[in-house]
């Protein structure tokens, strides 16, 4: 009789290799349905993080904007973009400046305000600190690099002049008309650096690639801090005109988001 190792596998046996195919079929379907979900939802997610990081850039201009209203209130101006030496050389930052009025740290009694901003003791001081509120969450700089997104718009005639402190008196377009606080991506400006955005060089398109300007990886748009202490999205339609008169302070006009208010 032929032996029992070479009978046909039993019904137990057949079984088993039915419920381990069923299983695979199963995990396969688990995970087609799970991919199909997964590509669903990833649009829905992705928009709720940037919602989020939006949500607290807005954040970060409004404390800077406070920030600034009580510098105001102590000083009766707004500080100055920068406060240059003797030689012309700009020393120290409005960043540095408005610490105190942002955070509790000990990093503003221990900054050097005798001694430019780069020299090592400040420079190294300033990388110790990395305040958070200068950087846009949606920003690509590494984490703890220190760049800033968030600049003056410095010019003749905007709410920042270089070298001079400007009252809200001054702002005669209106403080709720006039940007002073604008963002820009993609910053290689060190938080505590005394440089900003120069009105008579950049472009008056909002994300423009070609130039420097106010710009963001926010889609399609950038956020701008108002005199008032007001914070705006601009989308990248804004006209130029539009934005320059924005950005203007005591030149007679009004920018046409006015009556957007």
């Amino acid at each position: 009789m032929p032996s029992a190792d070479r009978n046909p596998p039993s019904q137990e046996v057949a079984r088993r290799q039915f419920s381990l195919r069923g299983l695979f079929v199963l995990v396969l379907l688990c995970s087609l349905a799970c991919a199909v979900v997964f590509r669903v939802l990833l649009p829905a997610v992705g928009a709720a993080q940037q919602a989020a990081r939006r949500s607290a850039c807005v954040n970060n201009l409004k404390q800077i904007g406070l920030a600034l209203h009580n510098y105001h209130d102590v000083y009766g101006r707004f500080p100055a973009p920068s406060v240059s030496a003797a030689d012309g050389k700009p020393m120290h930052s409005w960043r540095v400046a408005i610490v105190p009025f942002l955070i509790s740290h000990p990093f503003y009694m221990r900054y050097d305000f005798n001694r430019p901003w780069d020299s090592p003791a400040n420079l190294r001081l300033a990388k110790s600190f990395c305040p958070s509120f200068y950087v846009c969450p949606s920003a690509n700089q590494p984490s703890g690099s220190g760049l800033t997104n968030y600049v003056m718009v410095v010019g003749p005639k905007a709410a920042s002049r270089a070298g001079s402190w400007t009252g809200l008196d001054q702002i005669t377009d209106g403080p709720a008309n006039t940007v002073i606080i604008a963002e820009i991506a993609d910053s290689d400006i060190f938080w505590s650096e005394p440089r900003d955005l120069n009105m008579d060089e950049m472009s008056f398109q909002i994300n423009d690639p070609s130039k420097p300007g106010i710009s963001s990886h926010h889609l399609h748009g950038a956020m701008v801090l108002f005199a008032d202490g007001t914070v705006k999205f601009l989308d990248e339609s804004t006209k130029p005109d539009d934005l320059r008169a924005m950005l203007t302070a005591s030149a007679g006009d009004k920018a046409a988001t006015e009556k957007e208010r």
